[in-house]
């Protein structure tokens, strides 16, 4: 969702300053740009703020009636596509939270579900993935449909031109996708330490799995401490994203 902020504010701030000069337009469209500059910046925050209680709805009143024309119809437009893809990504994490993805590794339902042969666990494996794909996949088909969108929008043929570069460099810049790859590596990650835990014999101790012999536990530690390391490239990716914003509004 960060990169949604990122991506738009950027591109349509560097535009439409660009077209300022490039068209020497009247004082009252320069005028109109910087409310529009600012509707975008201060609803956009708005978005981000809200996109971070992901367990619920994102709500922001998305009043755009500072603004007239060509500048109102686009400013509905890029919120409207950053409120939809900021809940994508919400939604997205609300259903990996209700297959209670995030206790995967704990080691008391694992101990549990081993006396079932795990049958839990392969459950939410195969429900997570399907998860996992199906967000994957709306991705891509919303940043088309937003493309296709922009290229039709109503307005003046030369903001929409722009505005479709813009989307152009959304995609170009997908760090959304970048992070979503990272999940899917993790998600790989998680496969093999499921697989060790199978075909080991182990016990739950102090929250702890206690392995029989050090093959297992030498093969667990490794590909566990290689998804602390996705984790805290995810964390980076935020981190930059939320930067960007920041220097760009």
């Amino acid at each position: 969702m960060k990169r949604v902020v990122l991506v738009i504010a950027a591109a349509t701030f560097s535009i439409f300053g660009y077209m300022i000069y490039q068209y020497k337009v009247q004082q009252n469209e320069l005028a109109q740009l910087e409310v529009y500059q600012s509707v975008i910046q201060d609803k956009g925050q708005l978005i981000f703020e809200a996109a971070q209680t992901w367990q619920k709805p994102i709500s922001v009143d998305l009043n755009t009636s500072d603004l007239d024309d060509d500048y109102k119809i686009m400013a509905d437009f890029v919120l409207n596509f950053m409120v939809q893809s900021a809940e994508a990504r919400n939604t997205y994490l609300r259903e990996l939270k209700a297959l209670n993805w995030d206790k995967f590794l704990d080691v008391n339902r694992l101990d549990k579900d081993k006396k079932n042969k795990y049958e839990e666990t392969e459950i939410m494996f195969i429900a997570v993935k399907e998860v996992m794909t199906r967000y994957q996949e709306s991705m891509v088909h919303r940043d088309e449909l937003a493309l296709n969108e922009a290229k039709h929008l109503k307005v003046n043929q030369r903001f929409r031109r722009y505005l479709t570069e813009s989307f152009k460099e959304v995609v170009k810049q997908n760090n959304g996708q970048e992070l979503f790859e990272l999940e899917q590596q993790s998600f790989a990650k998680a496969q093999a330490l499921f697989a060790i835990l199978k075909e080991s014999k182990w016990q739950a101790k102090n929250n702890m799995f206690m392995f029989q012999g050090d093959d297992h536990v030498k093969q667990f530690n490794k590909i566990y401490k290689e998804m602390l390391e996705l984790d805290k490239q995810m964390k980076k990716v935020s981190q930059k994203n939320q930067k960007a914003i920041e220097a760009s509004l």
